[in-house]
């Protein structure tokens, strides 16, 4: 998976070779990046489960978050997106379209279905918003 090319260097630093896979988020990190996230902690789950990309055995549960995860997923979808690539590594990871990624990547570990997730994503701008809140109460849309 690391082959890649969105996996291949770190999703934070973006400049080092991936070594370390953040198991919460589904994402490959380098080194010094992976021991911030496990400095930093995560307010949405209880750990931050770093592994060893190499050097270590993973369990069937571990190996569904690469399946379901990688990169260029949490890059195209939340970061770019919502135009986090650039902050502050804390204030990225503690941004709302990420605590939703972190929750709808942990659903789908679980073992849900894409479509049976229910919370609708943070807006990127005010029409955005107005839009996912008349979906999740039904209203139409015009």
């Amino acid at each position: 998976m690391t082959g890649t090319p969105f996996n291949k260097y770190c999703i934070d630093c973006k400049k080092k070779k991936t070594s370390h896979f953040l198991v919460w988020l589904g994402t490959y990190v380098c080194k010094n990046c992976a021991e911030e996230h496990s400095q930093l902690g995560n307010s949405t789950m209880s750990t931050c489960y770093v592994k060893d990309v190499y050097g270590e055995h993973w369990d069937d549960y571990q190996l569904k978050s690469i399946q379901i995860g990688g990169n260029r997923k949490i890059f195209e979808g939340i970061f770019k997106k919502y135009e986090l690539t650039d902050l502050e590594f804390s204030k990225k990871y503690k941004h709302p379209a990420v605590k939703w990624y972190i929750q709808k990547h942990k659903f789908l570990m679980d073992g849900g279905n894409e479509d049976e997730f229910y919370i609708l994503p943070p807006g990127v701008n005010r029409d955005e918003k107005i839009e996912n809140l008349k979906k999740r109460y039904d209203l139409e849309v015009k």
